[in-house]
């Protein structure tokens, strides 16, 4: 009789053993969107034993480009519920439980207290944030993902190793973001989402042990890069303290000192089209992927950091002082907040590098 699972069996590292691993285990996917929905039609699949599926959203048309389980005809149906029905279908032998809600503070306990696993399958860090303070108090393993445009990111964030507040410490709930304002190709999705049910796989099979790792993809030009994360010893209750300036304050430091360097983290196709006035540009990943990327630096300036969203300069900043950068601070507000700022009406950005030359520098008013 042939055996469902028979080609994952032949793999020497899963085996029948492996493979009743996988049976026992429980996992939980948040959100069954354009992660999620890519991250359980391979979970079931290999025979993860039981399934929770979390999603308070319903099908949209503009859905189906990349949440490729989902058909026209599923269109206004709860997601959760869908992707109920599609999974079963790919594994009838596994237990699959759905929850047409949004996962939130006053049912998080009841919904993932009893799964090994938490997958991050949503679009927004209040979420993310939520999921990760619960696994943190509950020694629970979860897998982080997102993917905003042709950049994805992934990572396992295990009970005793560092956490999302590690990578992103000074998100307030001001700043939390989707990722509805971008656009996204579809396979750019699936090829992060497959990263995620790898690591989630892996996790149950053999895992690594208290070692995590920030993977970065690059769907565009097909690159992964894999950065070791190290626990914040300043880490406490989602919250640290960081040296951050306002945007007046870097102007007047600007006025007295010209050694103080302004830093765009943004991608170079950001920096070149909107750059704040004088910035200079050293992408995020680049900074991330090379430490050559810093040996043009004097690491006795001071430094000043932003990014779209005041969410990767924290991590940006590690990386600046554990490679010796000793005066680092971080704008206290991401550059998209600064430009719809309307009391910031002395913020300055170029104009696009296409135009510069035939018009004059613009002034955001």
């Amino acid at each position: 009789m042939q055996n469902r699972y028979e080609k994952q069996i032949k793999l020497s590292e899963i085996g029948e053993a492996g493979q009743k691993k996988l049976n026992a285990a429980s996992v939980a996917v948040v959100g069954v969107g354009g992660l999620g929905n890519v991250i359980a039609s391979y979970l079931a699949p290999a025979g993860v034993g039981r399934i929770k599926l979390i999603d308070g959203d319903s099908v949209e048309l503009s859905n189906l480009h990349r949440q490729i389980l989902f058909s026209e005809k599923d269109i206004k149906e709860n997601k959760a519920h869908a992707m109920h029905k599609k999974i079963k279908e790919l594994n009838s032998t596994i237990s699959v439980e759905s929850f047409p809600i949004h996962l939130q503070k006053n049912n998080i306990d009841k919904i993932l207290s009893n799964v090994d696993i938490v997958v991050d399958g949503t679009d927004n860090f209040k979420t993310r944030f939520l999921i990760n303070n619960f696994c943190k108090q509950n020694n629970k393993t979860w897998v982080y993902g997102s993917i905003d445009q042709w950049h994805g990111e992934c990572a396992v964030f295990r009970s005793r190793g560092p956490c999302l507040n590690c990578i992103f410490p000074n998100i307030e709930e001001g700043l939390f973001q989707n990722c509805n304002e971008s656009g996204v190709l579809g396979p750019s999705v699936g090829m992060v989402a497959m990263f995620q049910a790898q690591l989630v796989l892996q996790e149950i099979l053999f895992p690594e042990g208290n070692q995590s790792f920030l993977y970065l993809i690059d769907t565009k030009n097909f690159e992964v890069s894999k950065i070791k994360i190290k626990k914040n010893k300043n880490c406490l209750n989602g919250r640290t303290s960081l040296p951050e300036i306002s945007y007046n304050t870097y102007l007047n430091w600007k006025k007295k000192d010209k050694n103080i360097i302004l830093l765009d983290i943004r991608e170079r196709e950001q920096y070149e089209k909107d750059a704040l006035e004088g910035a200079e540009h050293l992408s995020y990943r680049s900074l991330l992927q090379s430490p050559d990327a810093l040996k043009n630096y004097d690491k006795d300036k001071t430094y000043v950091l932003y990014c779209e969203k005041h969410l990767k300069t924290p991590f940006a900043k590690g990386v600046l002082e554990e490679n010796g950068f000793k005066n680092v601070f971080i704008l206290d507000q991401g550059y998209d907040t600064l430009r719809h700022c309307e009391e910031c009406s002395n913020v300055a950005i170029k104009a696009p590098l296409s135009l510069r030359g035939v018009e004059d520098d613009v002034a955001i008013l």
